[in-house]
Protein backbone atom coordinates (compact mmCIF):
# COMPACT_ATOMS: atom_id res chain seq x y z
CA UNK A 1 0.00 0.00 0.00
CA UNK A 2 0.84 3.63 -0.65
CA UNK A 3 0.07 7.22 -0.36
CA UNK A 4 0.98 10.51 -2.13
CA UNK A 5 -0.15 14.21 -1.78
CA UNK A 6 1.25 16.58 -4.39
CA UNK A 7 3.49 19.74 -3.00
CA UNK A 8 3.08 23.23 -4.24
CA UNK A 9 6.11 25.18 -4.89
CA UNK A 10 5.78 29.04 -5.17
CA UNK A 11 8.78 31.80 -5.70
CA UNK A 12 8.15 35.10 -6.36
CA UNK A 13 10.65 36.90 -8.80
CA UNK A 14 11.17 40.53 -8.02
CA UNK A 15 11.50 43.41 -10.78
CA UNK A 16 14.80 44.93 -11.44
CA UNK A 17 16.45 47.70 -13.09
CA UNK A 18 19.99 48.85 -13.51
CA UNK A 19 20.98 52.20 -15.66
CA UNK A 20 24.13 53.60 -16.60
CA UNK A 21 24.18 56.90 -18.53
CA UNK A 22 27.12 56.90 -20.63
CA UNK A 23 27.27 60.59 -21.02
CA UNK A 24 26.92 63.12 -18.33
CA UNK A 25 26.94 66.32 -20.80
CA UNK A 26 25.97 67.24 -24.32
CA UNK A 27 27.41 70.51 -25.94
CA UNK A 28 25.70 71.66 -28.57
CA UNK A 29 28.27 74.44 -29.04
CA UNK A 30 27.62 78.24 -30.51
CA UNK A 31 24.13 78.79 -31.93
CA UNK A 32 22.65 81.48 -34.12
CA UNK A 33 19.41 82.83 -31.96
CA UNK A 34 16.22 82.48 -34.51
CA UNK A 35 17.33 78.85 -35.80
CA UNK A 36 15.14 75.67 -35.17
CA UNK A 37 16.10 72.19 -35.07
CA UNK A 38 19.79 72.57 -34.22
CA UNK A 39 21.20 69.23 -33.60
CA UNK A 40 23.22 67.87 -30.69
CA UNK A 41 27.24 67.36 -32.27
CA UNK A 42 27.72 63.75 -32.86
CA UNK A 43 24.91 62.65 -31.89
CA UNK A 44 24.48 60.06 -35.03
CA UNK A 45 28.10 58.44 -33.97
CA UNK A 46 26.22 57.26 -30.80
CA UNK A 47 27.65 59.15 -27.68
CA UNK A 48 24.71 59.55 -26.37
CA UNK A 49 23.74 56.35 -24.85
CA UNK A 50 22.24 54.57 -21.80
CA UNK A 51 22.60 50.91 -21.16
CA UNK A 52 19.65 49.68 -19.37
CA UNK A 53 19.73 45.99 -17.57
CA UNK A 54 16.41 44.67 -16.22
CA UNK A 55 13.69 41.84 -16.32
CA UNK A 56 10.55 43.62 -16.99
CA UNK A 57 9.18 45.94 -19.01
CA UNK A 58 10.48 49.84 -18.52
CA UNK A 59 10.01 53.44 -19.54
CA UNK A 60 11.63 56.19 -19.68
CA UNK A 61 10.28 59.86 -18.57
CA UNK A 62 12.29 63.15 -19.14
CA UNK A 63 12.01 66.70 -17.24
CA UNK A 64 14.13 69.85 -18.22
CA UNK A 65 14.93 72.94 -16.27
CA UNK A 66 14.41 75.91 -18.51
CA UNK A 67 17.65 77.53 -20.24
CA UNK A 68 19.25 80.14 -18.15
CA UNK A 69 22.51 81.99 -18.25
CA UNK A 70 22.09 84.21 -15.60
CA UNK A 71 21.57 87.20 -18.16
CA UNK A 72 18.66 85.63 -19.96
CA UNK A 73 16.33 82.46 -20.21
CA UNK A 74 14.59 80.13 -22.72
CA UNK A 75 11.82 77.90 -21.90
CA UNK A 76 12.93 73.54 -21.56
CA UNK A 77 10.02 73.33 -24.74
CA UNK A 78 13.24 74.25 -27.04
CA UNK A 79 14.69 71.22 -27.04
CA UNK A 80 13.24 67.99 -28.33
CA UNK A 81 14.36 64.23 -27.54
CA UNK A 82 14.50 60.92 -29.29
CA UNK A 83 15.85 58.02 -29.04
CA UNK A 84 16.60 54.25 -30.99
CA UNK A 85 18.32 51.31 -30.25
CA UNK A 86 20.14 52.33 -33.80
CA UNK A 87 21.85 55.74 -33.84
CA UNK A 88 21.46 56.33 -36.93
CA UNK A 89 17.90 56.18 -37.02
CA UNK A 90 18.02 59.04 -34.61
CA UNK A 91 15.74 62.18 -36.27
CA UNK A 92 13.65 65.38 -35.17
CA UNK A 93 10.46 63.96 -37.34
CA UNK A 94 8.84 61.83 -33.73
CA UNK A 95 10.97 63.26 -31.41
CA UNK A 96 9.12 64.69 -27.88
CA UNK A 97 9.62 68.05 -26.78
CA UNK A 98 11.02 68.64 -23.32
CA UNK A 99 9.37 70.08 -20.66
CA UNK A 100 9.57 71.61 -16.77
CA UNK A 101 7.33 69.25 -15.94
CA UNK A 102 7.49 65.16 -16.61
CA UNK A 103 7.24 64.15 -20.26
CA UNK A 104 6.47 60.10 -21.00
CA UNK A 105 9.25 59.20 -23.76
CA UNK A 106 8.80 55.68 -24.55
CA UNK A 107 7.74 52.43 -23.35
CA UNK A 108 10.06 49.51 -23.75
CA UNK A 109 9.74 45.68 -23.58
CA UNK A 110 12.85 44.29 -24.21
CA UNK A 111 13.53 42.33 -20.89
CA UNK A 112 17.42 42.01 -21.32
CA UNK A 113 20.30 44.40 -21.38
CA UNK A 114 20.09 46.84 -24.20
CA UNK A 115 21.39 50.33 -25.35
CA UNK A 116 19.63 52.73 -26.38
CA UNK A 117 20.49 56.05 -28.22
CA UNK A 118 19.77 59.26 -27.56
CA UNK A 119 19.14 62.86 -29.94
CA UNK A 120 18.91 66.38 -28.88
CA UNK A 121 17.36 69.11 -31.21
CA UNK A 122 17.52 72.79 -29.69
CA UNK A 123 15.60 75.67 -31.28
CA UNK A 124 17.03 79.20 -30.37
CA UNK A 125 14.55 82.09 -29.89
CA UNK A 126 14.49 85.23 -32.50
CA UNK A 127 15.88 87.92 -30.47
CA UNK A 128 17.23 85.83 -27.74
CA UNK A 129 19.92 87.41 -25.76
CA UNK A 130 23.75 86.58 -26.04
CA UNK A 131 25.14 84.00 -23.52
CA UNK A 132 26.19 80.94 -22.21
CA UNK A 133 22.74 78.97 -21.31
CA UNK A 134 22.89 75.80 -19.22
CA UNK A 135 19.96 73.61 -18.34
CA UNK A 136 19.75 70.11 -16.68
CA UNK A 137 17.22 67.30 -17.52
CA UNK A 138 16.45 64.39 -15.85
CA UNK A 139 16.27 60.88 -17.22
CA UNK A 140 14.43 58.39 -14.94
CA UNK A 141 13.98 54.77 -15.79
CA UNK A 142 11.28 52.52 -14.14
CA UNK A 143 10.03 49.26 -14.34
CA UNK A 144 6.29 49.82 -15.49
Amino acid sequence: MSDSQDITFTADVGQYISIVVNYNSVQFGSLTSGTNDNPAPDQLNGIYNSTISTNANYSLIVNSTNWDSGIGTFNADKMSMDWNTDSSLLNNIVSVTLSTSPVYIHNNTDMMTTTEYHGFWLDIPVGQTAGSYVATATLTYANV
